[in-house]
This record gives C-alpha cells, sequence and structure tokens, in this order.
C-alpha cells in the first residue's frame, strides 16, 4: 500500500503521476488519497486538528483521514480521543487499509 507525499495528484507529479500509477499497477502496489484532513501537517494544537478533521468528516458517509505519525506530532495524539468518540457516536467503523479496500484517489 502507498500513499504519494501530498496526494496522487498534486503540483510535483503531474507530468509522471500516470506512469507512476501504472507501474504501480503493473508491481501490484494500491495508492489510497483521503477525503479527510485531520489539519496535522501543520504546527497546530490538538483541538484545531480536532476541529478540522470533524468539520471535514461532516456529511461524509465512509472517510479515510489523513494523519500523520511522527514524534513531532504529539499534538495529532492528543486529538484522536475526540476524533475517534465522534466517529463512534456518529455511527462509523474502524477498519485497516488493505489491498482490496475501497480506494480514496484524487
Amino acid at each position: 500500500l502507498v500513499r504519494f507525499p501530498g496526494g496522487s495528484h498534486n503540483s510535483f507529479n503531474v507530468a509522471i503521476v500516470n506512469d507512476i500509477t501504472d507501474h504501480m499497477a503493473r508491481e501490484n502496489y494500491h495508492s489510497f488519497d483521503w477525503n479527510v484532513s485531520s489539519g496535522d501537517g501543520g504546527d497546530h494544537d490538538a483541538q484545531f486538528i480536532a476541529d478540522y478533521a470533524l468539520e471535514q468528516a461532516e456529511g461524509c458517509h465512509s472517510c479515510c483521514v489523513l494523519m500523520h505519525d511522527s514524534a513531532a506530532k504529539d499534538t495529532t495524539v492528543e486529538a484522536l480521543p475526540t476524533i475517534i468518540e465522534w466517529f463512534i457516536d456518529n455511527d462509523f467503523e474502524f477498519d485497516v487499509l488493505l489491498a482490496d479496500s475501497y480506494g480514496y484517489h484524487f
């Protein structure tokens, strides 16, 4: 499974994204984008991250939330309980991405 830095279609890879995705398909790699961002790519506190993610998730029937996992993203971890609680309260289920999962693509 692959997540393109910045998403599958962006100004950095616009000239080569089709070549990359064709090659990935031949090698049996699957890429995923997201339809909800937590906004944690910037320097934000936990409340901002939770509010940003949940605002974008409003109205979604199926959400793939972009969050970053690194030592520098401690506020992302702090925001998780609020985000998880909201999804549970709104009858969402959590699952893992697998090769045959529905793919979010830009």
